[in-house]
């Protein structure tokens, strides 16, 4: 299921009247998202569809977003206001989601017809055979053919040693407080090869935190990958001289002292609150 918003500046924040919320919707799942006429809260969990009316003779800049209803609230009137956020993927021309209309379950006229609906076919699936097959991926065996990006998840590429453990409470720290999930992938077992652990992690995760930290090989291999394949990438480390090949992207350094660890949750907080509120 996804939500399809038609008629919208994917920009900002919107709204609908009432007889256009949840209109070219089948019955079955207005009555689950919809249920005596009050918005459901399951429906903040649905990808979304972000774009304008497709114009008659749409040109290559005419796009659309993938993202997520992160707000919405039900007026008196029965007409809804509500907040947008995208996921990192690239833009789609609306002339590809017109191609594959009958696959995502649109009709025809909705794209000329401001309005918001739920269909029910699986949006990233369609994407991915028909639109998105081209995004970089990682050629690693175990990593999944197709990995959706969990726009709450927050990874941590670090050394596996014991005194890294406290930098990484300090990261989760920051990422609790802006209700991210936070993970490093010593605390995932899903395939045989650690690589393909982090390979899906990484490809399913929002931003990625990358400790450079004594210049370790595997975390900078995590990191040029994460780069590679488009995630929010922001690199952490304990001495200046770890970030000299990668010095001109920005980075914060850190103490491992109490205090240390305090303020680096402090500016991470800071990026997180930030990354939380943009709209790429």
């Amino acid at each position: 299921m996804f939500n399809i918003l038609i008629g919208i500046d994917p920009h900002r924040p919107g709204g609908f009247r009432s007889d256009r919320v949840l209109s070219y919707t089948d019955g079955q799942l207005r009555a689950i998202y919809f249920p005596s006429g009050k918005l459901g809260p399951s429906l903040l969990q649905l990808p979304a569809i972000l774009m304008p009316e497709k114009e008659s003779s749409s040109g290559p800049d005419q796009v659309a977003y993938i993202g997520r209803l992160t707000d919405c609230k039900q007026e008196g009137d029965g007409s809804v206001t509500f907040k947008l956020a995208h996921d990192p993927l690239p833009p789609i021309p609306i002339t590809t989601l017109w191609d594959l209309r009958k696959e995502l379950g649109i009709q025809d006229f909705e794209f000329h017809h401001t309005h918001w609906a739920i269909k029910e076919a699986d949006l990233f699936s369609v994407l991915y055979q028909h639109a998105l097959s081209d995004t970089p991926r990682p050629r690693i065996h175990g990593v999944d053919r197709y990995v959706p990006i969990d726009p709450d998840q927050i990874s941590v590429m670090t050394r596996f040693r014991a005194d890294f453990d406290q930098v990484f409470d300090a990261v989760k720290a920051a990422a609790d407080s802006e209700d991210f999930k936070c993970h490093r992938v010593r605390d995932i077992w899903e395939r045989e090869a650690v690589i393909a652990d982090i390979g899906n992690l990484i490809m399913r995760s929002r931003v990625v935190v990358a400790d450079l930290t004594d210049r370790n090989a595997n975390v900078f291999y995590e990191y040029g990958l994460a780069h590679g394949v488009g995630r929010e990438v922001i690199p952490i480390t304990q001495d200046q001289a770890d970030t000299f090949d990668v010095q001109h992207l920005r980075h914060i350094m850190y103490q491992n002292t109490e205090a240390g660890r305090a303020d680096l949750t402090k500016k991470l907080l800071a990026r997180f609150k930030a990354i939380r509120s943009e709209i790429p």
